[in-house]
C-alpha cells in the first residue's frame, strides 16, 4: 500500500490575502470578498427595512440611525463594492462564456503557453472602466 504524499502548506494563512500571487489572484480574492460585502448587506437591508412593520415611529428611528454621514460613506463602499463584482463579473463572463482572449486550444507539451498577456489587459481594460464608474458615482453621490 502506497503512503499517501503530506504537502507543507509554508505560506498559511497568508496564503489566503495574496501571498506571492498577482494580479489575477488579488482580482479573485476583491471579487470573493465583495461577494460575501454585498450578501451580508442584501440580509442587513431586510432587517432595516422590515422595520416598517413596527409602525412610523420605528421606521423614522431607524431611518434617522442609518442617515449619518458614516452610513452614507459605508453606502459609497457598497457602491465600491457592487461595481467591482460587476465589471469583474463582466470580464470573467466574457473569457468564460464567450472565450474572448482564451487563444486557440493547443497539446499541453512544455513549455505551457499561457493566456495571461491576453488577459490581463481584459482586467485592466474593465479595472479602469470601474474606476471611471466609481469616480463619476462619487461626483453625484457628493453633490446635493
Amino acid at each position: 500500500m502506497a503512503k499517501p504524499v503530506q504537502y507543507n502548506n509554508r505560506l498559511g494563512m497568508k496564503g489566503w490575502w495574496g501571498g506571492r500571487y498577482g494580479l489575477e489572484r488579488w482580482a479573485y480574492f476583491l471579487h470573493r470578498l465583495t461577494g460575501l460585502v454585498i450578501v451580508l448587506y442584501l440580509i442587513l437591508h431586510i432587517f432595516v427595512t422590515s422595520a416598517r412593520v413596527f409602525g412610523p415611529e420605528a421606521w423614522e428611528a431607524t431611518m434617522g440611525a442609518v442617515g449619518g454621514p458614516v452610513f452614507r460613506f459605508l453606502e459609497y463602499l457598497l457602491i465600491a463594492a457592487i461595481t467591482y463584482h460587476g465589471f469583474n463579473g463582466l470580464r470573467l463572463i466574457f473569457i468564460e462564456w464567450f472565450g474572448w482572449s482564451l487563444g486557440r486550444p493547443r497539446r499541453p507539451i512544455y513549455p505551457y503557453v499561457t493566456s495571461l498577456h491576453h488577459q490581463r489587459p481584459l482586467l485592466i481594460g474593465m479595472m479602469i472602466l470601474a474606476f471611471l464608474f466609481l469616480v463619476f458615482s462619487a461626483w453625484g453621490f457628493l453633490t446635493p
